[in-house]
């Protein structure tokens, strides 16, 4: 079955490469995700003779029916937003450059702004494996650091001057240190897809198959070995006392590449839980039936400084929560701090196959927001630019980040949207105004012309 999810998540993910922009793509993503990280990862770990049989195969079988559901649903979003297009004749309003830059200035000042503050508190929380209090809500706000960097981008391929330069570096000196200097895999996935993502949108730029390749080489390396590039660049800066990067070459020479990529791959922790909350499922029949993505909303949104631990608590429900101590006793299985339960563990866990359907409805959604970019403009093109990051994390972490981070992300792009629109009536208001009084000066002239006594 390990073998089967390979080959169907290839076909899917190379058929994607080969379509116009095809990298960009939801399902293309989710399959080349299963198929350089998840299946081979299976397949290691199937060699263990203590993880169970039956958890492997029902989980590669899960995965399979997610990376098919994700096709599925992405075409019939392409094809039901494609016959609305050729039905829907009506001219859209197109906002001024000058409007949009309005909207992308006040989304830049706020990220700046979080991300500063995050910045602040990060020395507070710096010995703990999970973050709580209110550094949890300046996060959660300063993510959105994102959208305004794929806006900036937008804009400066769209109209490129001093200003829009400017407010695109600005941008990027928020995002790049979060990737390179922090190794935050996500975020190097959410800047790689707001910068190609905008110069598809926008002029419509391809990258060449060859690159796309060589940055999927170049990624799969770094998620194999984050541990140890980590570890390494804590020591590194402890000796130094500098700020090492990513990208800096003292960093790559103090670790053996292949090693560190081969450890990374022989543990495989995520997958492993993933197999053992499958095996859990089967023991007990306990599925949570959305209790995870419930009391993540509850986490996210219910701040417990106002509330208070009580409320918060009771508003959580029971379900959900794998039972460690029955792992532990009937399998001798320990979660790893910092670990995930991975998309289809997760979705298995709420919905057994039906879970399935939820990566469906992911693509779906996206599949409309991607077409309603192509043809209605930017703000629908933020909209898929910032949430795509969602469906592929969906995969390694689980598919609740995308459906919890939704009313943030729908809420934000609204009023930058509302923002945009009022610039642009006020812009016009000021034309016509200024376009009157213009007449009526020629019209004096003129009859003064006429009138030479006067």
């Amino acid at each position: 079955m390990n073998y089967l999810l390979l080959a169907i998540a290839l076909i899917v993910g190379i058929r994607g490469l080969l379509q116009p922009a095809g990298y960009l793509h939801a399902p293309t993503l989710i399959a080349l995700i299963f198929a350089g990280w998840y299946a081979p990862q299976l397949i290691i770990i199937s060699s263990d003779v203590f993880v169970p049989r039956d958890a492997l195969f029902n989980l590669g079988l899960m995965s399979v029916f997610c990376v098919l559901a994700s096709l599925i649903g992405w075409e019939l979003a392409i094809r039901r937003q494609t016959v609305a297009a050729l039905s829907n004749h009506t001219a859209r309003q197109e906002l001024s450059n000058s409007s949009l830059a309005v909207s992308v200035v006040a989304l830049t000042i706020f990220a700046a702004a979080a991300n500063v503050l995050l910045n602040q508190m990060r020395g507070d929380v710096a010995d703990l494996t999970q973050w709580t209090g209110p550094i949890v809500i300046v996060n959660f706000f300063a993510q959105l650091r994102i959208p305004a960097l794929a806006m900036s981008v937008m804009l400066v391929l769209r109209e490129r001057n001093t200003f829009t330069i400017s407010l695109m570096a600005v941008n990027m000196l928020i995002c790049l240190p979060v990737a390179f200097l922090l190794l935050r895999r996500t975020e190097m996935i959410e800047i790689g897809v707001a910068v190609a993502g905008a110069a598809w949108f926008a002029r419509r730029i391809r990258i060449p198959l060859p690159g796309i390749i060589a940055a999927i080489i170049a990624f799969s390396i770094v998620v194999y070995a984050i541990s140890p590039l980590r570890a390494t660049q804590k020591r590194l800066e402890y000796e130094t006392g500098g700020t090492v990067s990513l990208l800096s070459p003292m960093l790559w020479r103090n670790i053996e590449v292949t090693n560190a990529v081969a450890t990374g791959t022989g543990s495989a922790y995520d997958i492993r839980n993933a197999t053992y909350i499958v095996q859990y499922i089967e023991d007990t029949g306990d599925h949570s039936y959305a209790g995870g993505l419930w009391n993540t909303f509850v986490r996210q949104y219910v701040p417990r400084q106002f509330v208070g631990d009580g409320v918060k608590r009771d508003l959580m429900v029971g379900s959900g929560r794998i039972n460690i101590e029955y792992l532990a006793s009937q399998y001798s299985f320990f979660y790893q701090t910092g670990t995930t339960p991975t998309g289809p563990g997760a979705a298995y866990r709420d919905f057994w196959y039906f879970g399935a359907f939820v990566f469906m409805l992911i693509c779906y959604l996206l599949g409309t927001l991607y077409m309603k970019g192509l043809r209605r403009g930017f703000f629908w093109q933020t909209a898929y630019l910032s949430m795509l990051p969602f469906a592929l994390t969906g995969v390694t972490h689980g598919y609740e980040r995308l459906f919890v981070n939704l009313p943030l992300y729908a809420a934000t792009i609204w009023g930058l949207y509302m923002l945009a629109r009022w610039s642009n009536a006020r812009h016009i208001q000021q034309h016509r105004r200024f376009a009157n009084v213009t007449a009526r000066q020629e019209r004096l002239r003129r009859n003064r012309a006429l009138k030479p006594g006067l």
